[in-house]
């Protein structure tokens, strides 16, 4: 039992292991065209249960010679007879005997022999099934990466004639596809069929095909401010409106008055042409051709704003995220604007804004114009406005953020300024206070003035503030010795200062 057991179970691996690479079950490589946009995925195999039940939902499926069928009878018992559509289209059906289906659709059959079974005879159940659709050879040549013989059925269609073929050569035609059938030959276009749906251009297959994808005639490019900036097949006669069509149309900031073409002359040299939306028509290509859609923006003079800023319009009653950073926009130029619609487009100035210090650069003269962008904000008063120029440049700079604190501490410096902090934080973030030497009683908040203002570790703190920790009596021996080590003290935060107000500045330069 077991010997036989293992006869059974090696033949089954020799016959897995012969059928096996009959079967493909990674999808092939297929070169097929992209019409600008991903290129198209392709189903290599297809299998033939999945071709039945297409073909039965293909109203317009024609019978073909060769196609297999079954016509299915219940009256006592179940009766079954295949059948298969020969050349000359007749088939002997029972109860009916021969009828000839040249020209018919399988659909109008299937209702016909049923209708007339059920007239002749009172029978339980009658159906005529597609049991396999026509299997043929075609002959496809020219441009593909596999030419020569493909089986295929005639469910197929030239897409997929193109596809049995491994798809195009570089340089074949897509758009100019050669059909022969019975003599006669037609021409069709696949990007028809992709693009806007034209199914009469990927016509069915039927015995006896022959197929020739023949060299691109005219290949041009287009760049830009397009949907689809990409290589296009274009066939003799079309024009720059339809090479617009294939690239899906401008993009939003597309200069339509200005398309520049530029040409390859015989001798090597280039030459350029423009030409505008309204005359695309009547503008014919050639192979070579490349055509460049310019954004609107790139020949528009601009403004450049940049600062203390929101950074987008305000309604007022919403609240408005603070940004700690300078915000820098760069804004087309429109003539007869001003600084407060300018201001309206980017929110107006943050609470950070040094709006006193506000300033324009005029692009001509190098000229500044002061302004304090907070009164015009705020009252809106005309009388302030300024108009804008060509290039001009705005300039918001931005308070000092930063919070200072020297004197008897381990780590002087400058801090970023949070809300709702207060003393004590700002004294942990340098170090804590050295008490050796610090005056615990001699905490202070000193103005831009030099003015000394006493605070406790709980005083909130506000922002560009600057702390300073007194030294003790003892430590103060000598007037000099504590001048002295005040400046010690405070050299560390006035560099810091130094510092962030040169790299503010240098940012809005």
């Amino acid at each position: 039992m077991q010997k036989l057991l293992r006869i059974y179970v090696y033949t089954w691996l020799l016959i897995l292991m012969v059928i096996l690479p009959f079967f493909s079950f990674a999808e092939e490589e297929v070169n097929m065209p992209g019409f600008g946009i991903q290129p198209i995925r392709v189903d290599t195999e297809i299998s033939e249960k999945i071709l039945i039940q297409k073909t039965l939902g293909n109203l317009k499926y024609k019978l073909t010679p060769g196609d297999a069928y079954k016509i299915v009878i219940v009256i006592d018992e179940n009766f079954t007879q295949p059948l298969v559509l020969d050349e000359t289209y007749n088939l002997e059906i029972p109860f009916l005997g021969t009828m000839n289906v040249k020209g018919m659709y399988f659909s109008d059959l299937r209702q016909e022999i049923i209708r007339r079974i059920k007239e002749k005879k009172v029978v339980d159940f009658v159906d005529f099934i597609l049991a396999a659709p026509a299997v043929f050879d075609i002959f496809i040549y020219g441009g593909v990466e596999n030419p020569g013989y493909s089986t295929v059925t005639a469910i197929n269609t030239l897409w997929e004639a193109i596809v049995s073929a491994k798809g195009f050569k570089k340089g074949g035609s897509y758009r100019n596809i050669s059909l022969t059938r019975k003599g006669i030959t037609n021409h069709y276009d696949l990007v028809k069929f992709i693009i806007d749906g034209d199914f009469t251009q990927n016509p069915r297959l039927e015995p006896g095909d022959k197929i020739y994808v023949p060299h691109t005639e005219i290949v041009s490019e287009i760049k830009g401010q397009v949907l689809y900036p990409e290589k296009f097949e274009l066939i003799p006669g079309e024009t720059l409106f339809d090479l617009l069509q294939m690239a899906g149309g401008y993009m939003p900031d597309a200069d339509k008055s200005r398309i520049e073409v530029r040409r390859i002359n015989e001798d090597g040299s280039v030459h350029i042409e423009y030409t505008e939306d309204a005359m695309a028509a009547q503008f014919p290509l050639q192979n070579g051709d490349t055509v460049v859609v310019n954004s609107a923006l790139e020949n528009k003079p601009m403004i450049l704003i940049e600062g203390a800023l929101n950074g987008k319009p305000t309604s007022g009653t919403e609240p408005v995220k603070i940004q700690d950073k300078l915000l820098v926009f760069s804004m087309p130029y429109i003539p007869g604007s001003t600084l407060l619609q300018m201001l309206d487009i980017l929110g107006g100035p943050s609470p950070l804004a040094d709006a006193e210090e506000s300033f324009i650069i005029r692009d001509k003269t190098n000229e500044r114009v002061y302004v304090d962008v907070r009164v015009l904000w705020e009252t809106r008063n005309q009388e302030l406005d300024v108009a804008l120029e060509p290039r001009d440049h705005i300039v918001i700079p931005m308070k000092n953020i930063m919070v200072l604190v020297g004197g008897e501490v381990h780590k002087p410096g400058a801090f970023p300024f949070v809300n709702n902090t207060i003393v004590a934080d700002y004294l942990k973030l340098a170090g804590g206070i050295d008490f050796e030497k610090a005056d615990l009683k001699g905490i202070y908040f000193i103005d831009d003035a030099g003015n000394k203002t006493k605070v406790t570790l709980e005083t909130e703190v506000v922002m560009g503030s600057v702390i300073y920790v007194d030294r003790s009596v003892l430590e103060k021996a000598t007037f000099v010795a504590g001048k002295v080590g005040i400046i010690v003290g405070l050299i560390a935060s006035l560099f810091v200062i130094a510092v962030n107000a040169s790299d503010i500045y240098a940012n809005l330069r």
